[in-house]
């Protein structure tokens, strides 16, 4: 009910007590008429809930954090009776922080609303809007009911992003480095998959000697050739790592940062494992195409910098998929002496490394011997032929994260 319903409410109490003081017929009818009418706003006001439905859909229908959204609503009166002037309030469930509100006007019987509501944008993840609430009011204002006829939506908000035209880690055939390359000569291994006869013209130097021994005939051992095919991204998601507020922290700028990277490598062919360093660590799979894409994306979409055991666990937890890659990509605002020893230990054994580093004195204050520690690592890094980048909260990724001429030849000599 309304404030002016209260007010009518209050009014025939009153009228209903001064016909009872001067005995006045004439006002027990008028406090009759009022209450009458109370109660038919009301029956008003529950009819006009009980006709509306609320329908909703997302411009774009997948959207992506910090670009604008357009929520279009429907809302249709199937009743008989017109509904007046009433207000929808949408609330979007943490992915804003924002409440929705926009005022209807009246809607005839059999009729359809349809407006938009533009929202500046959203925080990247996955969420459940519930459904929109509608009030609506009798023709007096008196009587007031809210009602939620529409549906939850599922909502999920993509990483923030940029395409980029060439990879600071990924120079392509003639620009130093492909991947492709690399997974087809330094990286090729053979497992031996059985023994057959020999064919004339195949080549003598798979004759398994030990069979045609026992056979008399000449046998050829079969291989199945293994090459590491994709390129593995790691996003460290330490908790106690995190700067800066929610939606523009440093953990966010390296989901950005690792979408760019991702998205660039499956445009030029290559397979991705994405694995998130977190309380519940997790791998995604993606493979080359639009729909590679969005795994991906998707996967990132999902990220929650919750983690609190440290990075060096998931790296060996995930040893051998790391191990089995063409390259490791770590993105992380945290540099120390235990990714140092983890990625030099990879390149040893044969998998380049490289840093997406975020650097965190841009979010919050730090002590000079923290920032002169991590400047040390990332040299040490690059020392031992594992390059890095890093970003700061103001920089544009698609030049900071594009292979430049001049970072190509500062990086000629840390190749492997």
């Amino acid at each position: 009910m309304t404030g002016r319903g209260y007010g009518l409410v209050l009014f025939a109490l009153a009228t209903y007590l001064a016909g009872r003081l001067l005995g006045t017929e004439e006002l027990y009818l008028v406090a009759l008429a009022l209450v009458a009418m109370i109660v038919i706003t009301q029956v008003l006001a529950l009819l006009a809930r009980g006709a509306l439905t609320v329908d909703r859909t997302l411009d774009p229908t997948v959207p992506v954090a910090h670009e604008p959204l357009q929520i279009h609503l429907r809302v249709a009166n199937r009743g008989l009776l017109p509904v007046m002037p009433s207000e929808l309030t949408m609330s979007l469930a943490g992915a804003a922080d924002i409440e929705l509100s926009s005022s209807l006007g009246a809607i005839g019987p059999r009729r359809t609303s349809r407006f938009s509501v533009p929202v500046p944008g959203l925080l990247r993840g996955i969420y459940t809007l519930p459904a929109p609430s509608v009030a609506t009011e009798d023709p007096l204002g008196i009587a007031r009911r809210t009602r939620s006829p529409g549906r939850e939506t599922a909502m999920t908000v993509l990483p923030a992003h940029v395409i980029l035209g060439s990879c600071v880690f990924f120079g392509g055939k003639n620009r130093g480095q492909d991947p492709r390359t690399r997974a087809t000569s330094a990286h090729s291994t053979y497992d031996l998959r059985g023994v057959r006869p020999h064919q004339p013209g195949e080549p003598l130097s798979r004759i398994d000697w030990k069979s045609t021994a026992k056979t008399g005939i000449l046998m050829l051992r079969e291989t199945e050739e293994h090459t590491r095919s994709a390129v593995i991204l790691l996003l460290d998601g330490t908790e106690a790592a995190v700067a800066g507020r929610r939606g523009d922290d440093t953990f966010e700028l390296a989901v950005s940062a690792l979408a760019s990277v991702g998205i660039h490598a499956l445009r030029t062919g290559l397979s991705l494992k994405l694995i998130l360093h977190a309380d519940h660590p997790g791998e995604v799979f993606a493979d080359p195409g639009e729909r590679g894409e969005r795994v991906l994306l998707t996967g990132l979409a999902k990220a929650e910098p919750d983690a609190r055991r440290p990075l060096s666990m998931t790296i060996e937890t995930f040893a051998s998929s790391v191990a089995g890659g063409i390259s490791l990509v770590v993105a992380t605002s945290n540099v120390d002496r235990a990714l140092l020893t983890d990625l030099s230990s990879l390149r040893e054994r044969g998998t380049p490394s490289y840093v997406v580093h975020v650097d965190s004195g841009a979010y919050r204050r730090e002590h000079d011997v923290i920032a002169q520690e991590r400047r040390s690592v990332l040299h040490e890094l690059s020392l031992r032929g594992i390059p890095s980048v890093t970003l700061r909260s103001a920089d544009d990724l698609e030049p900071a994260l594009s292979l430049s001429p001049e970072i190509e030849r500062r990086w000629q000599g840390l190749r492997p």
